[in-house]
């Protein structure tokens, strides 16, 4: 992991937190103030961490998360003004027991299905008791 940040005389303005792993940098996190927005903190780090980065011979740099592409979003507009092109790798998923991980899955969709089932009686019952009223 790491840590970047960018600074205004001796504040610090903004930062980007990220993965290093074989030939890929992942962002975790960006971030800046917003009374320093004028002085495009988030734009100027971007440059500084790609040109570090292609310095130390990365070859992708993974913005992650681009939102539901049929619904605007600022965020990613800005990610492509950059001039990447949009990728879908799937989740980052690291199992230590996949057959754990699919009991745990199955219960977790039971689970969801109980839910469901108890608030349908619920506004059922409720219905009825305000039809009663």
């Amino acid at each position: 992991m790491v840590a970047y940040g960018i600074f205004l005389e001796k504040e610090m303005i903004g930062t980007k937190i990220t993965l290093k792993n074989k030939n890929t940098v992942i962002e975790l996190y960006s971030g800046s103030r917003v009374e320093y927005y004028r002085f495009r903190p988030n734009d100027i780090i971007n440059w500084e961490v790609f040109l570090a980065c292609k310095k130390e011979e990365y070859k992708l740099f993974d913005f992650w998360g681009a939102g539901k592409l049929n619904v605007p979003y600022g965020v990613r507009d800005n990610k492509m003004s950059f001039g990447g092109k949009i990728l879908n790798f799937g989740r980052y998923y690291f199992y230590h027991s996949k057959p754990l991980f699919k009991i745990a899955e199955m219960g977790f969709k039971s689970l969801q299905k109980i839910n469901d089932i108890k608030s349908r009686i619920q506004n059922f019952n409720h219905k009825i008791l305000s039809v009663h009223i």
